[in-house]
């Protein structure tokens, strides 16, 4: 709320004729409720309200029409504005989903620089970086089969900036420290996020190191993104199958294929019938290498067949050859929720 706005504008003239809320509610024939709220910014009074405060001010010769009418309209202006920005925003959630779930890159219904100020204005910096990062995922993913020296550079250092800026973002916004990883863990930190846009990024940063190879670090922060789902209660299918999915395919590639081959049919099982049909994909091509280092090749192959036409089926326009050797290469992790 503005230093003058018209809340405070109704209280300071309150106070100059030394009457309470309950008072003004009285000879408003206002509930003193409304009046806090005006007063406080988090409710906008109707245009009956406004004449019968405005009246009763000017029956004490008080004349504060034209000001708090003034004061009316940039508020109007003002809700307009964070209506339309939620509107957007929605709009951009709806899309970032579509786009993970029919594997393609669609155009944003938005241009990128008016969804940012969009996101900036709500205060919701960390979702912006949420949906610039799910971005470049899908725009890495039509590439990465390519596994040239110059491609696999590309995506390191893509991938390097991506994770400076998430960490630097969660300190910023939330004093995140990676230092302070293991606190976080053991409690020593009190505080574990259960804002989804904290949640998605800390599930971001694990997936980033596990691009770049470093394991340990991906495991600590799938495991960080599992306590705060179990201290929070939080029971949303994807998140849920996001996280056990992302920690079968760190311990895989950790070298427990015993304990990752134990937990996979239970992911399978729970979440298969989702109703996403890129998820079961993710799904299906994870269990396929956890197979394949099995040494279980002919439910390996199954799995690489199955993938494949899942795959034809999302998108029948696709040119994308899929062979084993790259789905090896390529271990998938579910990086939307």
């Amino acid at each position: 709320m503005q230093p003058w706005s018209m809340g405070v504008q109704i209280r300071e003239l309150r106070k100059i004729l030394k009457i309470s809320q309950k008072a003004l509610a009285r000879e408003t024939q206002l509930s003193s409720t409304s009046i806090s709220r005006y007063e406080r910014g988090t409710q906008v009074p109707t245009q009956d309200s406004i004449e019968r405060i405005l009246g009763f001010f000017r029956e004490k010769g008080l004349d504060c029409q034209q000001s708090l009418i003034m004061q009316t309209a940039e508020e109007e202006e003002s809700q307009d504005q964070k209506t339309q920005d939620k509107e957007i925003m929605e709009k951009m959630d709806r899309w970032t989903k579509k786009n993970f779930r029919e594997g393609k890159v669609l155009k944003p219904p938005v241009e990128p620089e008016e969804m940012k100020a969009v996101y900036y204005r709500s205060n919701r910096e960390m979702a912006w970086a949420y949906i610039t990062v799910c971005w470049k995922f899908r725009e890495m993913q039509c590439y990465v089969l390519d596994d040239s020296p110059a491609q696999r550079e590309s995506i390191k250092t893509i991938t390097d900036v991506m994770l400076k800026d998430i960490l630097n973002l969660l300190n910023r916004k939330v004093g995140f420290q990676e230092a302070d990883l293991p606190k976080y863990m053991n409690g020593t930190i009190g505080r574990l996020t259960s804002d989804l846009d904290e949640r998605r990024l800390i599930n971001l940063v694990g997936v980033l190191y596990f691009r770049i190879h470093e394991y340990d670090k991906a495991m600590q922060y799938f495991q960080m993104h599992r306590r705060i789902i179990d201290l929070q209660n939080i029971v949303a299918d994807e998140e849920n199958c996001c996280n056990r999915f992302n920690i079968v395919m760190t311990k895989m590639l950790m070298g427990e294929l015993l304990l990752a081959s134990q937990e996979m049919p239970l992911i399978m099982e729970q979440y298969y019938f989702l109703g996403n049909m890129m998820l079961v994909i993710v799904l299906v091509w994870g269990r396929m290498n956890l197979e394949y280092r099995l040494g279980q090749m002919s439910l390996a192959n199954k799995d690489v067949e199955w993938a494949k036409s899942l795959l034809k089926e999302l998108n029948p326009e696709s040119k994308i050859e899929y062979h084993m050797e790259d789905m090896i290469r390529e271990i998938p992790l579910i990086w939307y929720f």
